[in-house]
């Protein structure tokens, strides 16, 4: 890990400013990423979990042509998931993704995290520039940061356009499976 701390400070160095990345391979370490950096900025972008299931089944499909072959990095979980169905494998997938950011980023100082509401962020993306702008100027002492020049706002894509399942099928499988997560989180904690 700290080999990759310091490849990631490098190019934070060469550019003289703040480094960001979409961590989906660090979903499932974030508390061993956090300890690698004092000024770490984690933002929790939380979607309605039914259209995030859709993405992923249509990135199956644009990715391999069809939706049964697993898309992304392949989690603890996958040894369970890969062979189920494909609207439960998907479910398990992200619900085993939610759960883990939503435990790893927890315990974080509250300086260190930011959750964001997808739906939120699509009708008010110059208040989140400004307060991830804000809170890097506060941690990191970053300046010269360039006002907002984005949208206004941004078209939410939460509208069900699959055809293999419907979203009320979405909805029930991510409610069992939720359960059936719930109960393993239980267990684990006894």
């Amino acid at each position: 890990m700290t080999d990759f701390r310091d490849e990631l400070s490098a190019l934070a160095n060469i550019f003289e400013k703040p480094f960001a990345m979409k961590a989906m391979i660090m979903n499932q370490n974030i508390p061993e990423l956090a300890e690698q950096f004092d000024k770490a900025l984690f933002i929790h972008i939380r979607r309605d979990p039914i259209f995030n299931i859709q993405s992923a089944l249509e990135a199956r499909k644009r990715q391999y042509g069809d939706i049964n072959t697993w898309y992304s990095f392949k989690i603890k979980e996958y040894p369970e998931l890969k062979n189920l169905d494909p609207l439960e494998s998907v479910v398990g997938q992200i619900d085993a993704i939610n759960r883990s950011v939503e435990h790893g980023i927890a315990n974080l100082p509250d300086h260190k995290k930011l959750v964001v509401q997808y739906e939120d962020f699509c009708q008010r993306p110059e208040f989140y520039y400004n307060e991830i702008t804000r809170r890097l100027v506060k941690q990191s002492g970053v300046d010269g940061v360039p006002d907002y020049s984005g949208e206004a706002e941004f078209s939410s894509t939460n509208r069900w356009r699959l055809e293999e399942y419907s979203q009320a099928d979405a909805e029930r499988v991510y409610q069992e499976i939720k359960l059936w997560g719930n109960s393993i989180d239980q267990n684990c904690v006894r």
